[in-house]
C-alpha cells in the first residue's frame, strides 16, 4: 500500500495513522462479518413469510438502489482516500478544508437524485412486460426505493468527514444500527400487518419502508456524532464547533449564509 502524502508526515504522526486504520479494518471487517450473518439469517426466516416473486423483485429493487448508491458517490469516495485527514495536516487551514469536504459532500446530493431518476427511468423502461402487471402496480415500491437513495445521500458530507478523520466506530455504529432497524421492521410488519404470501405490492412497500429507516438511521447516527454526542474527542470539537459547519460553505471556508450573525443579530 503505496500513499503519496503519507511519506510526508512525521514518523509518530504516521504510526498514529497505521494504528488508526489497522483498527479500524479490524472492525469494518467485523461489521461486514456481522452484516452477512444477520442478512443471512434474517433472509432464511423471511423467505416463509413471501412468496418467491415479491422476493425477487425485492432483489431488483435492491440493484437499483445500489446502481444508484454507486454512480452517486464511489467515485469521489475512492478519490477522498487520498487524501490526508483534516487535523493531520499542518500545511493547510483544517477548517478550511472541512468547509470544501462538507461542500462536496453537499453538491453530491442533487448529483444523487439525477442518478437515481436515470437508474428508475432505466428500470420502468425494462419492466413493463405483462408479468409486471399481473403484481400490481410497481411504482409506489419504486418511489420509497428512491426515496431511501436520496436519505441516505444526505448523509454524506458527515459520513465524508468520519472517513477523512479516521473515525470507523462511528461507521461501524450507524450502519451496525441501520441494519439493525431495517431487519426488525421488515419481520415485525411482515409477520403481524402484511401478508406476504398473497399482498406482493404491500411486501415491496414494506422493504422499501424498511430500507428508508436503514437510510434515516445512517443520517442520524452520522450527524447525530458531530452536532450533538458528547463523546467526540477535544480536537474534533474543535474542528466542528458550530452546528453550521456540516452547512455548504464557500471553498474558502466562508458561509454562503452567515448564520452566527444572523442568530447572534435575532
Amino acid at each position: 500500500f503505496d500513499c503519496p502524502w503519507l511519506r510526508a508526515v512525521p514518523h509518530a504522526m504516521e504510526d498514529e495513522i497505521f494504528h488508526s486504520a489497522t483498527r479500524g479494518f479490524s472492525r469494518l471487517f467485523s461489521l461486514n462479518l456481522f452484516s452477512k450473518m444477520l442478512t443471512f439469517s434474517f433472509n432464511t426466516a423471511i423467505i416463509r413469510l413471501v412468496n418467491p416473486e415479491a422476493k425477487g423483485l425485492e432483489r431488483t429493487f435492491e440493484a437499483v438502489v445500489n446502481m444508484a448508491l454507486f454512480l452517486q458517490r464511489e467515485a469521489v469516495r475512492n478519490a477522498l482516500q487520498r487524501q490526508k485527514p483534516l487535523n493531520k495536516d499542518p500545511k493547510s487551514d483544517p477548517k478550511q478544508r472541512l468547509a470544501q469536504l462538507v461542500t462536496l459532500g453537499w453538491l453530491m446530493v442533487p448529483w444523487g437524485v439525477v442518478c437515481v431518476l436515470l437508474v428508475c427511468c432505466l428500470h420502468m423502461y425494462n419492466t413493463t412486460g405483462e408479468q409486471y402487471q399481473e403484481v400490481g402496480s410497481l411504482r409506489i415500491p419504486l418511489m420509497i426505493y428512491s426515496l431511501s437513495v436520496v436519505i441516505e445521500v444526505a448523509a454524506e458530507p458527515a459520513y465524508l468527514l468520519s472517513q477523512n478523520l479516521l473515525l470507523f466506530d462511528v461507521r461501524v455504529v450507524s450502519e451496525g444500527l441501520a441494519l439493525m432497524a431495517k431487519t426488525v421492521f421488515t419481520w415485525i410488519t411482515l409477520r403481524l400487518f402484511i401478508d406476504g404470501d398473497k399482498d406482493t405490492s404491500g411486501t415491496l412497500t414494506t422493504f422499501g419502508a424498511a430500507q428508508c429507516i436503514h437510510s434515516l438511521v445512517l443520517l442520524i447516527g452520522y450527524n447525530w456524532y458531530f452536532l450533538g454526542s458528547r463523546r467526540r474527542p477535544v480536537e474534533v470539537r474543535n474542528l466542528v464547533d458550530s452546528k453550521w459547519k456540516m452547512l455548504p460553505h464557500h471553498v474558502r471556508g466562508r458561509p454562503w449564509v452567515d448564520f452566527e450573525a444572523f442568530k447572534t443579530a435575532y
